[in-house]
């Protein structure tokens, strides 16, 4: 019976241990801690969301923290439009900073469609 208990609770607490991302964090220079990540999944913060969408703004060169992803999702920013809409604007020359894509966002405006017809009006 007790082995049963003990089992159950390693088991469960597996479950709530995030390890490969926080390795996957500490490899890229990310100062967080492992209860930290622990915290966030309590609070039913999607690590993995939040993780792909820290990964797609530091490849667009945005110098942005792990936590500030965190904290922007609990905002209740739109992650991904604003990722896309970034993406997007270098992609085709354009430059979008992050502080005005979350401007755009909270006005609920579509970042890639603007790009988008930026650049028909524009070519």
């Amino acid at each position: 019976m007790k082995t049963v208990l003990i089992i159950s609770i390693l088991i469960i607490f597996l479950f709530y241990l995030p390890f490969p991302l926080y390795v996957t964090l500490k490899i890229k220079g990310t100062n967080i801690s492992m209860f930290k990540l622990i915290s966030l999944r309590f609070q039913k913060v999607p690590l993995g969301i939040i993780n792909r969408i820290f990964e797609q703004l530091i490849s667009l060169k945005i110098n942005i923290d792990f936590l500030e992803v965190v904290r922007m999702y609990k905002d209740g920013y739109d992650l991904d439009n604003i990722s896309r809409g970034m993406k997007l604007a270098l992609e085709n020359g354009l430059f979008i900073d992050l502080k005005s894509a979350c401007k755009f966002d909270k006005e609920n405006i579509d970042i890639s469609r603007t790009v988008l017809n930026t650049l028909s009006h524009v070519g």
